[in-house]
């Protein structure tokens, strides 16, 4: 088949599925307990051959990009870190070889963090310079109402004892920090008491993936009105930024806060949960096909899989394929209740499972089902950077004690606005918590 080289605007994050199985079996997974079965039939484990592959296949679209490019290759799963290390070390040799060759590869894994790292598999992944995230949703109460084992017990607990050793045996600089699913039953202060008490003060919240236009966080349509005036995940995000805000302490660091913050001071850099102006990934497979974001697993069974392979097609044949050219382009499906917004610059149509339609499968040209939650934290965000950021109002209070970083922006962080002091979001109020500094 022959294809054009593709445009200036290309893929740069391969997520690859080391494994088709997990040792957790969390009650909200995608892979494993939603709508997609597509696992099932799926060899356990990738082969050596076809991770390989898979960098070979980078490697040339590199190539008829005109090279210079960077990619982000992330090993995922199921739990990658059962992959067998026989296969890492062939993977870390291809990796290689592409590097030499003036291919630029980053590589990250996502882990449960369940099982013990051993010392080879630390080795391998510092060799790589590779980052590890590993998933754990709150103190261990919460976590552990979610996050369980195959015979339905706890990982908190484990979790906590393989990150501890991974620390002490000097691997800390491997751990980029840990992945939580907001969940808003829990305090927004027990939450930070929580984050200040981990190995390692790096967190990163997730939007909930379950909700769709066919599931939204409301329920029947006849209750979106009263979910509108108090949007569950958006009320209790603000509260936890809030006391975010108010503790300022520089060690904990919650990426969601910074990239927004950035984005309100004119940033560019964020992560694909805000301004969808594309999402320029793709997947493997464990069998060697290429797959939508995971995010596409919750619009039905076997949603996210094309009829397109590592072994027999080339990566910028994915270009010619619909939903990635939904995708690579997002920021022209802005629907059209967003254009009159105010934070369409940070938002760009909402969290896109929330925009995920599944007949016929693609992106709606509506709003994200949370719209309501995200306009709410944007009010927010705005509200505190207007307030305190350098030559704006509030410079010059003399409780602004620090300059909080955000990427390569920097804004004073100091006071909340009082209690009751509103400012408004559409015509949703946002109230703001208590002061800083008495």
């Amino acid at each position: 088949m022959s294809v054009s080289p593709p445009g200036p605007r290309g893929f740069s994050v391969v997520v690859a599925k080391l494994t088709s199985f997990c040792n957790l079996d969390c009650d909200y997974c995608y892979m494993f307990n939603l709508a997609d079965t597509s696992q099932a039939a799926l060899p356990n484990m990738m082969s050596s051959v076809t991770a390989q592959r898979l960098v070979s296949r980078i490697a040339e679209y590199d190539g008829q990009r005109g090279g210079g490019h960077r990619y982000q290759l992330v090993l995922h799963g199921g739990e990658p870190s059962l992959w067998p290390m026989g296969h890492f070390r062939d993977l870390g040799h291809a990796i290689d070889a592409a590097r030499a060759s003036g291919v630029a590869i980053d590589v990250g894994i996502q882990s449960n963090g369940l099982r013990p790292f051993s010392d080879e598999f630390i080795g391998w992944l510092r060799a790589m310079g590779a980052h590890m995230g590993v998933s754990l949703d709150g103190p261990r109460h919460l976590n552990d109402a979610h996050r369980v084992d195959r015979r339905g017990r706890g990982s908190y607990d484990r979790v906590l004892r393989s990150i501890g050793d991974l620390v002490t045996r000097g691997g800390g600089d491997i751990l980029g920090g840990f992945l939580c699913v907001m969940d808003p039953s829990i305090d927004p202060v027990e939450f930070l008491d929580w984050i200040e008490q981990l190995p390692v003060t790096r967190v990163d919240l997730l939007w909930p993936i379950e909700y769709t236009p066919e599931h939204p966080p409301w329920g029947d349509a006849a209750d979106e009105g009263a979910y509108r005036q108090r949007p569950r995940y958006g009320t209790w995000l603000t509260d936890v930024f809030f006391e975010w805000i108010r503790r300022d302490d520089p060690s904990v660091r919650i990426r969601l806060f910074d990239s927004v913050i950035g984005l309100f001071l004119g940033g560019h850099g964020h992560p694909d949960s805000l301004v969808n102006d594309a999402i320029p990934l793709f997947g493997v497979d464990t069998d060697g096909t290429y797959c939508y974001p995971d995010y596409f697993r919750v619009a039905g069974d076997s949603a996210a899989r094309t009829d397109r392979s590592v072994h027999t097609h080339a990566v910028c044949e994915l270009h010619t394929d619909a939903v990635f050219g939904d995708l690579l382009a997002l920021d022209a499906l802005l629907p059209t209740e967003c254009g009159p917004c105010r934070f369409r610059a940070q938002c760009g149509g909402g969290f896109l499972p929330g925009r995920i339609r599944s007949s016929p499968l693609g992106v709606s040209t509506r709003p994200s089902v949370l719209c309501w939650d995200e306009l709410a934290f944007f009010a927010a965000v705005e509200a505190v950077v207007h307030r305190f950021a350098p030559g704006r109002e509030g410079e010059g209070d003399p409780r602004l004690r620090r300059r909080k970083t955000c990427g390569s922006v920097e804004v004073r962080v100091g006071v909340r606005p009082s209690r009751g002091e509103a400012v408004t979001a559409g015509d949703l109020p946002v109230y703001l918590g208590d002061e800083l500094v008495e």
